[in-house]
């Protein structure tokens, strides 16, 4: 009954103007397809434009094999509830991925994945995707001594060396950064700021709000990093540092 309510909240937004935005018809559609047919969606987006990626292979073990539509998306139906499945992407023209989703209670965690296309070797490409609130996340990408990458400092450094590829403001993500070169004895920091809730530094937004950053590069996805749910208040998440060449995880809200 609670699924067919929101159902028909939905739509009836749909009727008073909202009609033109496009996650918001998505998560639409998703909520439409799971009380009619049963069935989960899932939607592959490419990292640099945001747009979907169509004729993907996506396997989700223990269930089987799909191919994404000409919205980017694959439907599944879960065999159990609250559970964790693990699902591979393949595409030609994209990085091959693997990754986890998660069934609670009926429903994803989260549903969308942004994927990087092919890309040269030593290139590190960062993404953050997360939920709909808060509505601006902000990715920053720092060299000690060197350049800030974001879009309130600088999309792209003085010595070309990274770049801010795309901003989000109105929430879902992707939003990316390509870096082209780091060298092994510079330090790098990157960490996410919840814009929206800037002045709000009690504000628990940011450690609800689903964030998960992929890291793709030497080829591969080499790591996703998912904001601990239960980090509490903060509207700044140290995501990683990049020390002597290695990754290292911070993971922490503040």
């Amino acid at each position: 009954m609670k699924k067919i309510l929101f159902l028909l909240c939905l739509l009836n937004v749909y009727s008073i103007g909202y009609s033109q935005d496009a996650d918001f018809k998505r998560r639409a559609n998703d909520a439409f397809t799971e009380i009619t047919e049963g069935k989960l969606s899932l939607h592959f987006i490419n990292a640099l434009t945001g747009n979907p990626i169509q004729g993907a292979t996506v396997t989700i073990e223990g269930i089987g094999i799909g191919e994404t539509d000409f919205k980017g998306s694959v439907k599944f139906e879960p065999t159990e509830q609250n559970i964790i499945y693990k699902i591979f992407f393949e595409h030609p023209k994209y990085i091959t991925s693997a990754g986890e989703i998660e069934v609670m209670a009926g429903t994803l965690f989260l549903n969308r994945f942004s994927i990087s296309p092919l890309m040269e070797i030593n290139n590190l490409r960062i993404v953050v995707d997360w939920a709909d609130k808060p509505a601006d996340l902000d990715a920053n990408f720092v060299k000690t001594g060197g350049y800030h990458i974001s879009y309130r400092t600088k999309k792209v450094s003085d010595d070309g060396e990274a770049q801010l590829d795309r901003d989000d403001r109105d929430g879902n993500g992707p939003e990316t950064i390509t870096v082209f070169k780091t060298n092994h004895y510079d330090k790098y920091h990157y960490y996410i700021e919840d814009f929206t809730n800037r002045s709000k530094s009690k504000s628990k937004d940011l450690s609800k709000s689903r964030a998960i950053v992929r890291v793709y590069g030497e080829g591969r996805l080499m790591m996703s990093v998912q904001i601990d749910r239960n980090a509490g208040r903060g509207n700044h998440w140290d995501v990683f540092e990049i020390v002597n060449g290695q990754i290292q995880v911070i993971n922490q809200v503040n």
